[in-house]
């Protein structure tokens, strides 16, 4: 699920948000982690068909950690390739699998293709879905921010924050999944 870092004030519902529009669904929190939760459910299932074993909260911790371990100072592709040669099977397929080509207009679907830039790659693709989700802007606008980002005077530290950013926000919707598969099971 988004972080509350990621949720502006005015994108969470308010009481009476709620029942003023209680039939539409708003721009924010709820189609951003439905959305995240399919593209979550997407990942695990690559992942279970190349390693045999299901992506777990874990292993997106594990990856996190050998993230901060190595170097932080190159693209995003560069973190996620050399993080993926540093670690564990299932943790290295993520890293790997963020880095393959970004599936503009079909969101649901992997590419095998690795990404030729950062701002072509699942990772950032994945970012930019969960903001146009939450945010209720255009596809568009996102990718021009990210270009500018990435391009711009401090391109490195928003390199970085975009990893750590699409590792917590799926660490976040697997626990969010776990929590949910609990529940089902207990009723």
């Amino acid at each position: 699920m988004a972080t509350e870092q990621q949720i502006p004030h005015d994108a969470r519902p308010s009481q009476t948000d709620h029942s003023r529009h209680a039939s539409h669904i708003q721009p924010g929190r709820t189609k951003a982690t439905m959305l995240g939760l399919i593209m979550v459910f997407a990942l695990r299932k690559r992942i279970r068909e190349q390693c045999h074993a299901d992506l777990r909260a874990t292993d997106v911790e594990r990856l996190i950690e050998v993230v901060e371990e190595g170097e932080l100072n190159q693209s995003i592709l560069g973190i996620l390739h050399d993080a993926s040669q540093r670690t564990e099977p299932v943790p290295a397929a993520l890293a790997t699998l963020l880095t393959h080509e970004d599936p503009v207009n079909k969101p649901f679907e992997l590419h095998d293709e690795p990404a030729s830039e950062d701002e072509r790659s699942l990772a950032v693709g994945f970012c930019i879905r969960m903001d146009t989700a939450l945010h209720g802007t255009e596809a568009a606008d996102e990718r021009d921010t990210v270009h500018a980002n990435l391009t711009g005077e401090r391109a490195s530290s928003h390199r970085c924050d975009m990893v750590f950013r699409v590792l917590s926000t799926i660490h976040s919707l697997l626990n969010l999944q776990d929590e949910i598969d609990r529940k089902h099971h207990q009723a």
